[in-house]
C-alpha cells in the first residue's frame, strides 16, 4: 500500500487571514509480481477540506486545529478503504 500526500495546506497561498484547508492524497495498492515487477491493482484519490464554512480565521481556529482536523479527515477516509463494511460510508466530509 502506498499513500502519497499530494497537497496539504491550511490556507490559500498569500491569504493568512482566512482558513481554507485542503488535504489531497492518492492511495494505491501495489501487487508484487512473481518476476519482481510491480503492478498497481487499486488507486483512489481522496480530497478533504476544513473548515466546512467560510470566514474562519486565526481568532476562531488555530492553525494547529485546522491541520489536526484535516489530518484526521484524511486518515478516516483512507482507513475506510481497507475495512469491509456492510453499512454505507456515513462520513459527511
Amino acid at each position: 500500500m502506498l499513500i502519497e500526500v499530494n497537497e496539504f495546506q491550511t490556507n490559500d497561498p498569500g491569504n493568512e487571514y482566512l482558513w481554507d484547508g485542503v488535504a489531497w492524497a492518492t492511495v494505491s495498492v501495489i501487487e508484487r509480481g512473481a518476476s519482481g515487477s510491480d503492478a498497481e491493482v487499486f488507486r483512489k484519490e481522496i480530497r478533504v477540506t476544513y473548515p466546512d464554512g467560510t470566514g474562519y480565521g486565526p481568532e476562531e481556529i488555530s492553525r494547529q486545529g485546522v491541520a489536526s482536523v484535516l489530518l484526521k479527515r484524511l486518515i478516516d477516509r483512507t482507513a475506510w478503504l481497507f475495512f469491509e463494511h456492510d453499512e454505507p460510508n456515513a462520513l459527511e466530509y
